[in-house]
């Protein structure tokens, strides 16, 4: 009897040692999932930025400063909406006036434009496999999706 409860023990701890290990090791296997995609993450977000440039420079859009270097699209972080990965950038604004959000509207809208006109003339210059290879993100159907006002910028959600 006494032996009995000697091993119902020994199987309790054996147990509770073993769910403790699964757990440290579902833990350790989220964490490495999540530095995977923060590294993935980190690495898309600059090589959008270099498409969104593509897209964007040299155009004008009211109450924002032209978009004359690289340096003019500031990286702003990441995020999953709706299962959906969104790279955001902040562009400057000439001032701090709050845009209306009509204006906003018509800001992302006009951007819209411009990165689906450069992407045409991307490939008409230099050919759908150049573009594939050189401008991916353009080349897939880089979008803004949304525009909000930050105060002395502006932030945009791309997917």
């Amino acid at each position: 009897m006494e032996q009995n409860k000697y091993l119902h023990s020994v199987i309790t701890k054996i147990s509770q040692a073993y769910q403790y290990v699964q757990q440290e090791i579902s833990e350790s296997a989220q964490m490495k999932q999540q530095a995977v995609l923060n590294q993935v993450a980190a690495n898309n977000i600059l090589a959008i930025r270099y498409d969104l440039y593509e897209g964007l420079r040299n155009s004008n859009y009211p109450n924002l400063k032209p978009i004359e270097t690289f340096n003019s699209i500031r990286c702003n972080g990441w995020g999953l909406k709706q299962n959906t990965v969104v790279y955001m950038y902040t562009l400057a604004k000439i001032n701090t006036e709050v845009l209306p959000n009509p204006v906003l509207q018509l800001i992302m809208s006009n951007m819209n434009k411009d990165i689906a006109a450069a992407l045409v003339t991307l490939n008409s210059l230099y050919g759908y496999e150049y573009v594939r290879a050189f401008y991916p993100y353009l080349f897939l159907g880089l979008y803004i999706v949304s525009i909000r006002d930050l105060g002395i910028d502006v932030e945009i959600s791309v997917v």
